[in-house]
């Protein structure tokens, strides 16, 4: 905690989704994070895997990104936000496992927000604004 509490904002990248949320567990950052974010003492901004991350569930991930490279499979998210980000919507290269991933969640009842590569998400309390 008082190494991430030197800063304002706190980042995380893309990548794999589950190694990701696999280290951020295993070096119990995700608990430091959350509870900084919560206090606000830091601003959290998350790229690809690192908004995917935020959500309360990362598992229909598992089309694009190879939970097996994870040591585990973590499949429950941080639960920060209250809808499941698809990130790179609109990309030629993942459209279509992109629609499925975006159908899935729906079907278990999550709200899904699109996020194009030009675009972000910026959530703050109750309020969500896409830009």
């Amino acid at each position: 905690k008082e190494y991430f509490s030197k800063f304002d904002i706190v980042y995380f990248s893309g990548g794999n989704v589950f190694y990701l949320l696999y280290a951020l567990r295993d070096k119990n950052v995700d608990s430091v994070i959350l509870d900084l974010i919560n206090s606000e003492e830091i601003v959290y901004m998350g790229g690809s895997a690192g908004a995917v991350v935020l959500a309360e569930s990362i598992k229909h991930y598992e089309t694009i990104d190879e939970p097996e490279t994870a040591p585990e499979r973590i499949d429950k998210g941080l639960g920060l936000i209250d809808f499941v980000p698809i990130i790179h919507w609109g990309s030629e290269k993942y459209s279509e496992t992109l629609k499925d991933i975006k159908r899935k969640y729906e079907e278990d009842g999550k709200r899904t927000i699109t996020i194009k590569d030009n675009e972000a998400v910026f959530v703050e309390n109750d309020k969500i604004e896409k830009i």
